[in-house]
């Protein structure tokens, strides 16, 4: 006999019995009952956001750490603010990712002003490498370079403080300053130490400027900033103007970026419309960048780009591009290699978060990120690529 008979017989006589209709009713309305109960108390969970048990954790760790540093530290507890500012930095440099930056507003402001060569200060830039502050460049005439600060120098000591004790995003803050006051500064060069106080100023670069070698038309692009492009059509104008230029060098030594945006304008005038200049690689998928049309156009003239190590981003962008689209020749040494694209995102708070969005590519598939660009005309750092250029490239 198999199973399903047997049941439908016990149905059968308990109904004759008159007990299974009222178990029945009894039985559904209890677990319609309990399953209301269990929805409505999810429902509440949801509601109140009741925090896990981790983050039960983390909160009694992080008031037990605050409350162990206000018995026992010798130094106060800093403001709520700089907490806040603190922790969401280490937040943000958890992903260990060196271009994702926290942006408190004041720092947001000196990063505007650093991509747009404005700013209040001593006139340098400088990077982080293998743990110094190195200086890549010298505004000149500014203080610094009235000082005596040269490319190459180390920034060892701020007011007495070394730099080492400092969170990258506080050194140039403690640099740049009010134009009228000093800052005092010690600079390494050679292994030796050189005490310097100098008096900050107004600092304002041209993103571009044009020189004329004889026949060839040096364009310095100090940084791809804001509005760099109206000032890159003037330039045009002027070259086409002189009809005796035979070969355009772009100057981008010591170029460490900028807004991309501004990059595929410049590339624009060295290229037909709708070139292919890059594409990137985001959490979507691929998005192709082609360049626009532009007058006057500068396709015409042969094109050697002038590169060093603090080539970076845009820069190489620039290069690499009109290097497979153009022919155009790179000299000097090879670039940085950042090859990500960061996107600046403003908070409710007036912070700012930068946060790498993108990987690019050169029309030809290669990367660049980590790797950069090696130059075709491969120079010792003590060579000056314009130099050359002006005496081999006629």
């Amino acid at each position: 006999m198999t199973s399903q008979p047997q049941d439908q017989q016990s149905t059968q006589t308990a109904q004759k019995n008159g007990i299974a209709p009222l178990f029945t009713i009894v039985a559904v309305l209890l677990v319609l009952s309990f399953a209301v109960n269990i929805i409505l108390f999810a429902s509440l969970l949801q509601q109140f956001s009741l925090p896990s048990l981790s983050s039960f954790s983390e909160v009694t760790t992080k008031q037990e750490v605050l409350q162990t540093i206000k018995d026992n530290a010798i130094v106060d507890l800093p403001s709520s603010d700089k907490i806040y500012e603190y922790e969401t930095k280490g937040l943000v440099n958890s992903l260990e990712d060196p271009y994702s930056e926290f942006l408190s507003a004041s720092d947001a402001k000196n990063f505007q002003d650093s991509l747009n060569e404005r700013y209040e200060g001593i006139g340098v830039r400088f990077e982080f490498d293998r743990g110094q502050v190195v200086v890549t460049g010298v505004i000149k005439d500014g203080p610094a370079y009235k000082s005596g600060v040269t490319v190459g120098d180390v920034i060892y000591k701020v007011e007495d403080t070394l730099v080492s004790d400092l969170p990258d995003s506080e050194i140039g803050n403690r640099v740049r300053g009010d134009k009228g006051t000093s800052v005092k500064l010690v600079f390494l060069r050679d292994g030796k130490e050189i005490p310097l106080t100098i008096q900050r100023d107004a600092i304002e670069t041209p993103l571009v400027e044009l020189e004329l070698k004889g026949n060839v038309a040096v364009i310095r692009i100090s940084s791809f900033g804001e509005n760099l492009d109206v000032k890159m059509a003037d330039i045009a104008k002027q070259i086409q103007a002189k009809g005796s230029v035979s070969r355009i060098v772009i100057d981008l030594r010591g170029n460490t970026g900028g807004i991309l945006s501004e990059t595929i304008d410049i590339a624009s005038y060295f290229v037909p419309e709708k070139t292919l200049l890059l594409y990137e690689k985001t959490r979507s998928g691929r998005e192709d960048v082609y360049s626009i049309a532009k007058a006057p156009s500068l396709q015409q003239y042969p094109l050697s780009i002038l590169v060093d190590g603090s080539s970076a981003s845009a820069s190489e962008i620039l290069a690499g591009a009109l290097r497979v689209k153009r022919n155009a020749e790179l000299v000097g040494q090879p670039t940085f290699g950042k090859g990500v694209v960061q996107q600046i995102f403003s908070l409710k708070s007036g912070d700012q978060l930068k946060l790498t969005i993108a990987k690019w590519f050169l029309p030809d598939d290669s990367e660049i990120d980590k790797k950069g660009l090696q130059p075709d005309t491969l120079l010792r750092p003590s060579e000056d690529a314009l130099t050359w250029v002006l005496e081999n490239r006629k």
